[in-house]
């Protein structure tokens, strides 16, 4: 991680989870082991996980269809350890949306 990304990961938030399931399409907060360790990390799932159900708190979910996530998957990425990073481009939520 570089030092902006450390700064940021060093924020938590209490765990909340819920009886949704983690499948394709989820958008999910990344953690450490601590269930309260949630942070600045998320995961949008373009498979079912099931081993995550329970255990990792779901905040949103794909509405626009499966084209989305298709789109997600043709995106250029690297690996850092088991995580794929889309290095070129970041993710902006817009207001009134």
């Amino acid at each position: 991680m570089n030092e902006e990304q450390k700064a940021e990961a060093g924020k938590t938030v209490v765990g909340e989870f819920s009886e949704v399931k983690h499948v394709r399409g989820i958008l999910l907060m990344g953690r450490y082991n601590d269930p309260d360790s949630g942070c600045s990390s998320f995961s949008m799932l373009l498979g079912n996980a099931p081993h995550l159900d329970g255990n990792y708190a779901i905040f949103g979910k794909d509405t626009k269809g499966d084209e989305t996530l298709r789109k997600l998957e043709q995106l250029p990425t690297r690996r850092e350890g088991i995580f794929v990073m889309t290095p070129t481009w970041k993710l902006v939520k817009k207001r009134g949306r």
